[in-house]
């Protein structure tokens, strides 16, 4: 079970959610390197960006640093757009699954997309 925090604090006006850790960013390394494929790369290693939240174009680490995100395609959305979220959580009701069984609405969007 994880053992985030969650604080609300000010955010250019608005309210928004702080995830603080309560593991040190050396005990998250530690488990990560033990518990996850080495398939998966992690950036920055050996002193990876412990990154906790992210919002529009930008991502944040532990510390509240911003970072300008050039990876993770948020050129088109950004992070947590609220059209977004809506959306997903709408379909996460329904189903959140992969591509590997059939769906109709993976069909259906696979048409779409390349049409």
């Amino acid at each position: 079970m994880s053992a985030l925090k969650n604080l609300n604090i000010g955010f250019h006006g608005a309210k928004r959610s702080k995830i603080v850790s309560t593991m040190s960013k050396e005990e998250i390394y530690r488990l990560r390197k033990k518990h996850v494929a080495n398939a998966c790369i992690l950036f920055y290693d050996p002193d990876p960006l412990q990154i906790v939240r992210a919002r529009g174009q930008y991502m944040y680490d532990e510390l509240d640093n911003e970072y300008l995100d050039c990876i993770n395609n948020v050129c088109h959305v950004g992070h947590c757009h609220p059209d977004v979220v809506a959306a997903a959580t709408t379909q996460m009701r329904i189903l959140n699954t992969n591509s590997r069984y059939l769906s109709q609405l993976n069909a259906e969007y696979s048409e779409r997309i390349t049409s």
